[in-house]
């Protein structure tokens, strides 16, 4: 099955799951709105989960804080974080215009692994709502409109 998450879950797998697990586009509205499209999926029940993918090489800080605001908005705690759960081989495989300003020529290509994601462990309370209910009209994957709205 495919789904495009810009669009809200089909009603039949809605609150109908108790794990979710994504690995979303790291900007803003691409975490944001994977991991709230990940809350129409759950049960509507306190302790489910959802384990989600964020990469703080490509996710400026202040971005990273944006979505920490978001999770807390839908009512998600935050229980776990693994750092570095997932190192990029030692290639680029991402066109050089989308990626990080300062990981530019300087290492390409990088000879060693540069590029990694966390690996972030949500848990839903009574409180839990998805932020998203309708279709998402922004773009979820434009890293250049992130690194210069959150820098």
């Amino acid at each position: 099955m495919q789904l495009d998450l810009r669009n809200p879950v089909p009603s039949e797998y809605r609150n109908s799951f108790d794990l979710f697990i994504t690995e979303p586009p790291d900007t803003v509205p691409g975490i944001t709105v994977f991991v709230s499209r990940g809350v129409e999926l759950l049960k509507n029940a306190e302790g489910m989960i959802g384990y989600c993918g964020v990469s703080p090489t490509a996710c400026p800080p202040l971005g990273l804080l944006q979505i920490q605001k978001d999770f807390t908005s839908m009512g998600l705690l935050i229980t776990d974080r693994i750092p570095k759960y997932s190192d990029y081989p030692p290639h680029r495989t991402e066109l050089k215009h989308v990626e990080v300003p300062d990981c530019y020529d300087a290492f390409y290509p990088p000879n060693k692994e540069w590029y990694s994601a966390d690996l972030f462990r949500l848990k839903t309370t009574k409180e839990t709502k998805p932020l998203f209910t309708d279709v998402f009209k922004g773009t979820l994957a434009n890293y250049k409109v992130d690194s210069q709205r959150f820098q």
